[in-house]
């Protein structure tokens, strides 16, 4: 699953909790949902910085955009932080222990290719943002 989509998804759903920790710990819980679905990871590193660039760019305008709610970043983090372990692994050449739920194997991450995978992920977030919209 890329950045982008566990930031926006972790932003969006924080802005339906109360509290920053709430807003963290549901950013957290939809990492698991999100990679539980089928989607599309990147071929290469070269593609996740571009993705990494993209979402910040996206989670700082939609920051001003929904500034009602103030958990937005709280979530934002919680969604995307679990993949830190993945990057870090990926930059020491491999091999370390990952613990995070669905980077072990615990739970599901089935994976869908080009451009399928990418378009779950379009769809995702748009489902996320207009049920925020519907609901505030």
């Amino acid at each position: 699953m890329y950045f982008t989509t566990h930031a926006l998804v972790g932003g969006f759903c924080s802005g339906l909790l109360d509290g920053p920790i709430r807003a963290f710990v549901g950013g957290m819980v939809s990492h698991i949902v999100l990679d539980a679905l089928p989607h599309h990871d990147y071929p290469r590193f070269a593609w996740g910085i571009l993705d990494v660039l993209t979402g910040v760019s996206l989670v700082f305008c939609l920051r001003e955009k929904f500034s009602e709610f103030t958990y937005f970043i709280p979530g934002v983090i919680g969604g995307a932080l679990p993949d830190l372990e993945v990057v870090l692994n990926h930059l020491s050449g491999g091999g370390r222990r990952l613990f995070f739920p669905s980077h072990t194997g615990l739970t599901p991450h089935p994976r869908w290719r080009w451009p399928w995978g990418f378009f779950s992920q379009v769809l995702v977030v748009c489902f996320v943002i207009v049920c925020y919209l519907w609901n505030r």
